[in-house]
């Protein structure tokens, strides 16, 4: 599928990223369909620049973008998929506060507005300054743009010399053992009546509590089965004592979990390592099949408020979610609610 462009060649995300697209002569433009669309830059010679420029254009009504304010809420992630790293956070500096709470009389209700921005990812969520191939991705609560791909490079000429050279320099040991470390009942590891389905092609099929009441026993278990791509470097060595240490895993597939509030708290980023026993080799690496089962609030607890979160997963060139799970607190509950909370 071909990626936006916004008709901005490579070097336009620097010299003037939100430049208007030359106009064709029609008299009847379409306005641009409502939703987030990215684009940026094919290639970035490392050695010319300096940034990593992502250009959004966000359409959406009067009230969402009042209520769901780029700044406030949109996050940036930009996965290396070479090393399976993923680098995210607020899209823009938020404000700390509001000037004033948001009056729905003044928001015209039959308004369509479009935003445009442009991020700086270098700056924003840390992208390391080093060759490979990357892929970004913006994200509001529910809504999530395009994924575009980048590549980072050191010369605009690839000498395949050299290329072959560096490949066979890599030294691939033992991966990282599980995280979270497996545990009766939680974290697991293996298939149960109420793991979700294995995706049929590569993501993370992803299952949460809808709603949680915030008590000191709650729980909140994210369950996901998966399908992933895995490198050389996830594979469990084949011998006796590697399958023993890794209970009889045959790779240790990295997850990342992004955790987003929809209104209190910085973007939270988890890097669950996970067992994988199904492995069908491809090439250096191969594909991994598996499932796992956490508490979230074993990862981190969530504030007393009532919130709701939107989970997404990251693994390579993969990206499953949102899923949403929402904390309500004990004092909204009806009088003589019943107690089916789920307990750790």
């Amino acid at each position: 599928m071909s990626q936006p462009t916004f008709q901005l060649d490579d070097s336009d995300y620097w010299a003037n990223p939100l430049r208007e697209p030359p106009s064709t002569g029609a008299e009847d433009v379409e306005d641009p369909a409502p939703g987030m669309v990215i684009a940026a830059p094919k290639r970035v010679l490392l050695g010319e620049r300096e940034t990593l420029p992502v250009v959004v254009r966000r359409t959406c009504g009067g009230e969402e973008s009042a209520l769901a304010r780029f700044r406030d809420c949109a996050v940036l992630a930009v996965v290396d998929v070479d090393r399976n790293e993923l680098f995210a956070g607020y899209a823009k500096d938020r404000d700390k506060i509001r000037a004033r709470p948001i009056d729905r009389s003044e928001i015209d209700l039959e308004a369509t507005l479009t935003e445009r921005h442009v991020l700086e990812a270098r700056e924003r969520v840390g992208v390391p300054w080093r060759p490979g191939k990357y892929v970004a991705t913006v994200l509001l609560r529910e809504k999530v743009s395009n994924r575009a791909p980048i590549e980072m490079a050191r010369t605009q000429y690839d000498d395949p010399d050299v290329v072959r050279f560096l490949s066979s320099q890599s030294v691939v040991g033992a991966p990282a053992g599980v995280w979270p470390p497996g545990h009766d009942p939680l974290p697991s590891y293996r298939a149960t009546p109420e793991s979700p389905p294995v995706p049929k092609e590569h993501g993370v099929t992803l299952v949460a509590p809808r709603v949680v009441v915030l008590r000191p026993e709650a729980a909140c278990v994210l369950r996901g089965s998966f399908r992933l791509r895995v490198g050389a470097e996830d594979l469990v060595p084949g011998d006796a004592d590697a399958a023993r240490d890794y209970g009889g895993a045959k790779a240790i597939v990295p997850i990342h979990l992004l955790v987003m509030a929809a209104e209190v708290g910085a973007p939270l980023a988890y890097t669950l390592r996970v067992p994988s026993f199904d492995v069908t080799r491809e090439g250096d690496g191969g594909v991994a099949t598996g499932h796992f089962a956490v508490d979230l609030y074993g990862l981190g607890r969530p504030g007393p408020r009532p919130e709701t979160f939107f989970l997404y997963t990251f693994s390579r060139e993969t990206m499953s979610g949102p899923v949403k799970t929402s904390t309500v607190t004990v004092d909204m509950l009806p009088p003589g609610a019943p107690d089916l909370q789920p307990r750790r």
